[in-house]
């Protein structure tokens, strides 16, 4: 239950939500070009409510392109956090 990473072999990172045992988004990780997100100096995917001028803007959820940490509910302005916690993540391989 919750959000979390998944490490395939072959299929890159996937950013994951589950709901009482049910996967209700799968996302491969990978950055946009046209909404970019900078959080603590890396690179993160955004997704929300828009992008502009190519910057991540509005509420969303983010995740860092290697994986290790995401925010849930966040707001960003112009390509930049503003409102939410980075939440660390401990990452699983698949077989």
């Amino acid at each position: 239950h919750g959000e979390g990473v998944l490490a395939s072999n072959g299929n890159g990172l996937r950013f994951q939500t589950w709901d009482t045992g049910e996967l209700v988004s799968d996302r491969l990780i990978k950055l946009v070009e046209n909404c970019r997100l900078e959080v603590e100096g890396a690179q993160w995917m955004f997704e929300g409510d828009e992008c502009i001028d190519g910057l991540a803007h509005g509420e969303g959820r983010a995740v860092k392109e290697d994986g290790t940490a995401y925010v849930s509910h966040g707001e960003f302005v112009l390509g930049s956090l503003v409102v939410g916690a980075v939440i660390p993540l401990v990452m699983t391989q698949e077989d």
